[in-house]
């Protein structure tokens, strides 16, 4: 394609100014007459995982790309400025390296001269080819990195049409447990070293940490610190008020409840009754043992649903010291018997 293609111009042609990708008819922009005989080339060039570690997902991301340019030209070509163009797309192998992905992308933007470029299937990839776009001020489509890193910097050429992983990862999660059976009660995440794997799994907890702060905003605490059970150093922890949200794995971590309760794997014991389930959301409050003068409270959710359903009702129970809810309704409450208070004084029974 001789004339110079502006990134309006390109957003604009492949829908994304709009805010989606439009495959075929709409990206096209042609009722289908005629074919792309004697039309001029518009030129794509795509950076992917062909060999190494990534190859099956590069082959895969390789097969879509191509599918869109089929599709493409069999509806006559894009149309820019009232011209028509025959998509072409030129393929580099990234090796599944980064360094060769992004010396992939300058070959591709300077001696194949590509008006476009879609992007790597991995966001190690697409990380080192988001500086070579915007030197040469080629847009690129990036059609399945998802790490957030890609998106932080703003890249002012590159355009992503999936949300990053650290938004979608506790979704995913909260599908696969709600699907099992029967039902998972931990979760590890295993993957490569490469930006998505670590926000994929970054992201997992993200609900229950989002749940935890509208919890403690809820209960005037917006102030208060995230930590996670690695960081809750009994130390670190002294002289404040904790709020645990869920069960300490390690035993060292672990406060001492009231004796009328027993966590259990998928739920709560409370006064001899059990409360199980994912719409199961319990609240206990308590004073721990080896920090006088301060409170420590206990959430265990069931699930991210009955958490946000019970948040904003914990704060209304002032004066109750336990509270269970299922399904956002309040199912159990009372308060601990009151032992060594100052207002009760045992009289020993003195010889006579």
């Amino acid at each position: 394609m001789s004339e110079h293609l502006s990134r309006r111009d390109f957003l604009g042609t492949t829908g994304l100014a709009a805010g989606g990708i439009i495959l075929g008819s709409g990206l096209a922009a042609c009722g289908g007459g005629g074919g792309s005989s004697g039309a001029k080339v518009f030129k794509i060039g795509a950076v992917l995982q062909l060999s190494g570690a990534d190859s099956a997902g590069g082959q895969l991301a390789k097969r879509g790309y191509e599918f869109w340019v089929d599709t493409v030209n069999k509806q006559g070509g894009i149309a820019i400025g009232g011209k028509k163009y025959r998509a072409q797309m030129i393929t580099q192998d990234a090796q599944s390296q980064p360094n060769v992905g992004a010396d992939a992308a300058t070959h591709l933007i300077t001696l194949e001269n590509v008006d476009a470029m879609f992007g790597s299937y991995t966001s190690g990839v697409q990380l080192a080819m988001n500086p070579i776009c915007a030197k040469y001020q080629v847009p690129c489509i990036a059609g399945s990195a998802e790490s957030p890193e890609n998106w932080s910097p703003q890249p002012q050429f590159t355009f992503g049409i999936i949300p990053s992983v650290d938004l979608t990862a506790d979704k995913a999660l909260k599908f696969i447990v709600e699907s099992a059976t029967p039902k998972p009660t931990t979760a590890a995440v295993l993957g490569a070293n490469e930006p998505f794997s670590k926000e994929a799994a970054a992201g997992s907890p993200q609900a229950a940490a989002q749940g935890a702060l509208r919890l403690l905003r809820a209960l005037g605490q917006a102030q208060a610190r995230l930590l996670s059970e690695a960081e809750a150093r009994p130390a670190r922890l002294a002289g404040h008020d904790v709020l645990y949200l869920g069960w300490p794995r390690d035993l060292s971590r672990r406060p001492a409840l009231p004796e009328d309760v027993s966590p259990l794997v998928d739920g709560l014991k409370l006064s001899g009754q059990s409360y199980r389930g994912a719409g199961i959301a319990a609240f206990c409050a308590f004073r721990p043992q080896h920090r006088p003068g301060r409170v420590a409270a206990l959430f265990l959710p069931g699930s991210p649903d009955a958490a946000a359903a019970a948040i904003y009702k914990i704060p209304h129970y002032g004066n109750d010291s336990y509270l269970v809810f299922k399904d956002g309704t309040n199912r159990a409450k009372g308060t601990w018997p009151v032992t060594g208070s100052p207002l009760v004084h045992d009289f020993a029974e003195t010889p006579r």
